[in-house]
């Protein structure tokens, strides 16, 4: 094992120590940056996660093929569960303030395009399946901007998840 491959994060501080979650400190008339940059990068990937949900939802609507409309759903019930614990986890840290719906999500804005991709064939799975990998490296880069609460999170479900979704689209491509 390399050494690089030996060392734990312990091992590699952060610049700022990051504050477990709930545990901030207020200074009367500032915000924390830390914790400001934390809750933009959670609200970004609550939208990207909440946009993909509702593509998924349409997509699984619009096609055709039972099969394929089952596995849009599953995946469509997937992301909006992320979202779901994305936006439990913002309303944490945010001391319970309920957060914002999102209005979709930047790379799952456009349903139409995407389905009528989707509807062309094997460039339709591949299109999908590249969004499903960029959704899964916004997820492992967001591990070293957010706090130690939501690197669980991010850990121990949101990757897992994903990665569950990219399964999905590679059993769909050697199924087409």
């Amino acid at each position: 094992m390399s050494d690089l491959v030996a060392r734990t994060s312990a091992d590699f501080p952060h610049p700022e120590p990051l504050e477990p979650a709930g545990t901030r400190r207020r200074v009367p008339g500032m915000k924390c940056p830390a914790h400001e940059d934390v809750l933009g990068q959670l609200h970004a990937l609550l939208a990207s996660e909440s946009g993909a949900a509702a593509t998924y939802e349409n997509a699984s609507r619009s096609v055709g093929d039972a099969v394929v409309a089952r596995r849009l759903a599953a995946i469509a019930g997937q992301h909006a569960a992320q979202a779901a614990e994305l936006r439990r986890q913002i309303e944490r840290l945010s001391g319970g303030a309920e957060a914002p719906k999102p209005d979709g999500g930047a790379p799952w804005a456009r349903l139409s395009e995407i389905t009528e991709v989707f509807l062309t064939g094997p460039a339709g799975w591949k299109n999908l399946r590249d969004r499903e990998r960029l959704g899964l490296q916004r997820f492992r880069d967001a591990l070293d901007r957010v706090d130690a609460g939501s690197r669980e999170i991010l850990l121990g479900s949101l990757i897992p998840g994903q990665l569950r979704n990219l399964r999905a689209w590679d059993e769909g491509a050697s199924d087409s």
